[in-house]
């Protein structure tokens, strides 16, 4: 695992800079229109977007033979929408998904690269421009990030029959699920985006730096322990650290009164 720091797995040439380039000044465009005009896409062009989003991915992945049966299009269909609203939910943290998926697609670059080749190189290269430019712009494209994501996700699952790489997204999900689960408990509005009280990038290096952990831990013993064993483990430890980190911002809280 020692050339997991290694950046020769990613390689960068004058075209993915050219992209790189006219992406940043589109998103900044982007950013001064909707300042300046107010725009706001509403929940019902969302919805839309989002199922237009599902149906091209089983699309494609019918195309390529790796969906045999309407109900793996549906399951397909339903981690997909979930993973889709999970970035959304996040939206209210800044740069939380540009640097959190930076994390998991270097690390899905990494196993395209070193463990089984599942897609070409340069998609994933231009998902990780897109999140760099997504990063510097702030709390913008989730919706964007997240289709790519489940796309990369999936054709990774599918490829190797292997689940255990549903656990790149394992901080995202943790945090969303007990997040909910807690609103609901607490009878709170469950479709409010995330908020926290301290400094957004502080909390988003913090996800991001969790999340590699995880990453590097299960490229490097998915063969070594068994499956369940350190699905259960890991998923185990988050919930011991969203508790942990609910009881910190609730102390918190008790200090400010």
């Amino acid at each position: 695992m020692s050339d997991f720091f290694n950046a020769d797995f990613i390689t960068f040439n004058i075209s993915h800079l050219i992209v790189f380039a006219v992406l940043l000044l589109a998103v900044l465009a982007y950013n001064r229109m909707a300042e300046k005009y107010e725009i706001v896409i509403p929940i019902g062009a969302r919805l839309i977007i989002q199922l237009i989003a599902i149906g091209l991915i089983i699309f494609d992945l019918y195309a390529h033979h790796q969906l045999s049966s309407w109900w793996m299009a549906l399951i397909v269909s339903v981690v997909g929408v979930g993973i889709i609203n999970a970035y959304d939910f996040i939206d209210g943290i800044k740069r939380m998904t540009g640097l959190n998926n930076l994390v998991i697609l270097c690390s899905l670059q990494y196993v395209n690269r070193h463990v089984i080749s599942f897609i070409h190189p340069d998609f994933i290269i231009y998902a990780i421009l897109t999140c760099v430019v997504f990063f510097l712009a702030g709390n913008i494209g989730n919706l964007v990030i997240a289709f790519w994501t489940v796309v990369l996700l999936l054709k990774l699952i599918l490829g190797t029959d292997d689940i255990i790489w549903i656990l790149f997204l394992a901080v995202y999900g943790i945090d969303m699920i007990c997040t909910i689960v807690r609103r609901v408990y607490l009878r709170q509005n469950i479709f409010n985006p995330h908020q926290v009280r301290n400094s957004h990038l502080r909390v988003s290096a913090i996800y991001a730096a969790i999340q590699l952990i995880i990453c590097i831990v299960v490229i490097a013993f998915r063969k070594e322990i068994p499956e369940i064993m350190l699905f259960s483990t890991l998923i185990g430890l988050l919930v011991v650290l969203y508790v942990l980190k609910l009881q910190y911002d609730l102390d918190n809280v008790d200090k400010d009164f």
